[in-house]
């Protein structure tokens, strides 16, 4: 990584981690109305981000989340 380059962050939807996006899954609801996960990250459609380790899989989502 070079000096000043900027790094992506993003919010786990269940735990509210803040971290890089490469240590996340995206999860998109597409304009067909399907949800799929996005490995790309490029899939058109409403994404949002959970842990990729799997630590939050377990947590429930919150009422303000």
């Amino acid at each position: 990584m070079t000096k000043g380059q900027h790094v992506p962050l993003r919010t786990c939807v269940v735990c509210g981690n803040k971290t890089v996006k490469a240590e996340l899954v995206r999860i998109v609801a597409t304009p067909p109305g399907e949800v799929k996960v996005d490995p790309t990250g490029k899939l058109p459609g409403r994404g949002a981000y959970v842990c990729a380790d799997g630590k939050c899989a377990q947590e429930s989502l919150g009422k303000s989340r």
